[in-house]
C-alpha cells in the first residue's frame, strides 16, 4: 500500500502519532478495566466535557496562567502529580470516549 504524501513528508511525526494512539488505546483499556463503563455512563457527555475542562484548567495552571490577572506568571516546575503530557493524554481519551458515546457504541 502506498504511503500517504503526508507520511512521506513527515515520517517521524506520523510514526510518533501512531505510537501515541497505541499508547492511548492501552491506557483506555487499563482505565476501562479499573473504572468500568458505568463511570462514564453516569456522567454522560456533559460530564465528560467538564472533565476535559478541568484538565485544560490544570494545564493552564501548570503553565502559570493567572486568571485574576489575565496573564501567565510563573509555571509550576516538577509537579507533584500528573504533568501536562498526562493531562493531554486524558483529554485525548476523553474526547474519543465522547465520540463513542455520540455514536451510541459505549458499553456495547
Amino acid at each position: 500500500m502506498k504511503k500517504h504524501i503526508y507520511e512521506e513528508q513527515y515520517p517521524e511525526q506520523c510514526k510518533e502519532y501512531k505510537k501515541i494512539i497505541e499508547e492511548k488505546y492501552q491506557l483506555f483499556l487499563d482505565k476501562g478495566r479499573e473504572y468500568g463503563v458505568n463511570n462514564v455512563k453516569s456522567i454522560g457527555l456533559l460530564g465528560l466535557c467538564f472533565r476535559m475542562m478541568e484538565k485544560v484548567i490544570r494545564i493552564l495552571n501548570l503553565q502559570g496562567w493567572n486568571p485574576w490577572e489575565g496573564k501567565f506568571t510563573s509555571a509550576i516546575q516538577n509537579p507533584k502529580f500528573d504533568g501536562i503530557e498526562r493531562e493531554l493524554e486524558d483529554i485525548a481519551n476523553l474526547a474519543i470516549i465522547a465520540i463513542i458515546m455520540l455514536r451510541k457504541k459505549w458499553a456495547k
